[in-house]
């Protein structure tokens, strides 16, 4: 995926070559054009004078034509960016139903036994407890967005003066109210118990909570189910996406091992260092745009050398028994099937051996049905790699493309008296025609066409950086010690009752 400057109403686009449409329509442009500088150096007609070409000159005939080929072009160019835009949103579903398993699988696993003695009380245990809550805070705060990449010291100096500049006009204000809280009337649970009033109310005693960043659990080592459920979701999501990129059948899987803190992959092929482009023969800027230009860097050789320099990241690799089921697996359906049984077995097995807590059988079904899900948004990203734009349509697109490299030198000869005006519109007309065509034929294939294809180890590496986050314990400031005076105050309500 290209990443391109909008500013300068959009001028730094025209910089980039590797990935341009008007690059690969540059070529037959030139062509057609040559073609004009012939037919006037050509001694045999005189397209003015010469009653043959006459009908050439009538706007109906010319008007039929382009209109016909138009909608053509138009067509398949409406259906490539709707593949391209299908297959994106694939992606991102099939990743938010395998997070959403996660999630749901976590909260489950943190109510389960091995949790009783780090689990933060609960306030259901304690319903009469008529206290407000109190943060250790500084009244504001900033975190530093962490998007795998390095970020400049200037830009996070300026941004944090601005945002304590305002911080500081809001300090002595109230905690506002969010959505339809502010227009309630009468008095709320929150109202009496001042949880959203920084002023309170005196009378009221506080509840202190003790904020902990390890999240209660105090071990350096994450329990072996989130270990193991990490590690599969990973790989169920690197195999998926191996196989959506399609490449050379027997060639080896870029599978490898995570590591943590590890910077985001570009999503640019252009802004990989030299020693990955130099893997997949591109290390040289003008030569690999020139050999772009000619369609030379979309081989299936040249494609999986790019994809092998451009490896899926799995929490905690990949063992030999996965690597080699996984090998013995015939087509990319099998591959990832076998991964989703092998997710779906784990979590069956765990939940019937206590691991998602007193959660019940109803609940902890969803697990299965936010699995499946993403296994149906799978298939349908599939579907988009697997079956090209119908090769009927593609084939008169390309013949009616070549047509008009010929029929429009024509038209601009009879209509302009100026070869210099005469070559200038037919460059520009038939570069329209044939950068629409490229466009069409770049955006039709969002797995394979790089530089324009989707970026799915970018994904795959902010997959693994949410997976990974899931492990972080329970909310850092839903630790709370129950005061001594807490039964007491319980009794006094059942007595009041």
């Amino acid at each position: 995926m290209i990443i391109y400057n909008e500013s300068w109403f959009g001028i730094p686009t025209l910089t980039r070559l590797n990935g341009s449409a008007l690059v690969r329509g540059f070529v037959p442009t030139i062509v057609s054009t040559g073609i004009l500088f012939a037919f006037i150096l050509q001694p045999w007609f005189d397209f003015n004078s010469d009653p043959a070409w006459s009908i050439a000159k009538n706007p109906y005939v010319v008007g039929a034509l382009m209109a016909a080929f138009t909608f053509l072009l138009t067509f398949r160019a409406n259906f490539a960016y709707g593949r391209y835009w299908e297959a994106c949103g694939a992606v991102y579903q099939m990743h938010s139903k395998w997070m959403e398993c996660a999630l749901n699988s976590s909260a489950f696993h943190m109510q389960s036994s091995q949790y009783d003695n780090s689990r933060p009380l609960s306030y259901a245990d304690y319903p009469n407890l008529d206290r407000k809550l109190r943060r250790e805070s500084k009244g504001a705060g900033i975190y530093k967005e962490s998007s795998g990449t390095k970020k400049d010291s200037t830009i996070d100096k300026m941004v944090k003066k601005a945002f304590y500049s305002s911080a500081e006009k809001d300090k002595d204000g109230d905690l506002e109210m969010a959505g339809s809280l502010k227009n309630m009337k009468g008095k709320s649970f929150m109202h009496r118990a001042g949880t959203l009033n920084q002023k309170g109310d005196d009378r009221v005693t506080s509840l202190k909570l003790e904020s902990r960043l390890d999240g209660g659990i105090q071990t350096q080592v994450a329990s072996l189910f989130f270990q193991e459920l990490t590690h599969m979701l990973s790989l169920l999501s690197a195999v998926a996406l191996s196989t959506l990129r399609n490449d050379v059948e027997g060639a080896q899987s870029p599978l490898i091992e995570y590591k943590a803190g590890e910077e985001f992959p570009p999503q640019d092929p252009d802004q990989f260092d030299s020693e990955k482009k130099k893997m997949f023969g591109q290390q040289n800027s003008f030569v690999t745009s020139i050999l772009y230009a000619f369609g030379y860097t979309r081989s299936d050789y040249h494609r999986t050398l790019y994809n092998a320099a451009r490896p899926f990241r799995v929490i905690g690799g990949i063992s030999e028994g996965e690597c080699k089921l996984l090998q013995e697996a015939q087509g990319p359906l099998a591959k990832v099937a076998l991964v989703e049984l092998w997710l779906l077995e784990f979590i069956t097995r765990e939940h019937l051996c206590g691991s998602t807590g007193k959660v019940p059988p109803p609940i902890v079904g969803r697990l299965h049905l936010a699995a499946t899900d993403g296994f149906t948004a799978y298939n349908q990203a599939r579907k988009v790699a697997f079956t090209p734009f119908p090769f009927p349509h593609a084939q008169i697109a390309v013949f009616f493309t070549l047509v008009t490299m010929v029929i429009i030198p024509l038209l601009m000869i009879s209509y302009t008296e100026s070869t210099l005006v005469a070559a200038l519109m037919n460059f520009f007309t038939v570069l329209v025609f044939t950068g629409l065509h490229e466009v069409a034929r770049e955006l039709e294939r969002p797995f394979k066409n790089a530089p324009n294809d989707l970026p799915l180890n970018y994904y795959q590496a902010q997959f693994n950086e949410a997976l990974v986050s899931m492990t972080a314990g329970f909310h850092p400031d839903s630790f709370w010690e129950a005061p001594e005076d807490a039964h007491e105050e319980e009794l006094g309500a059942i007595k009041e009752e």
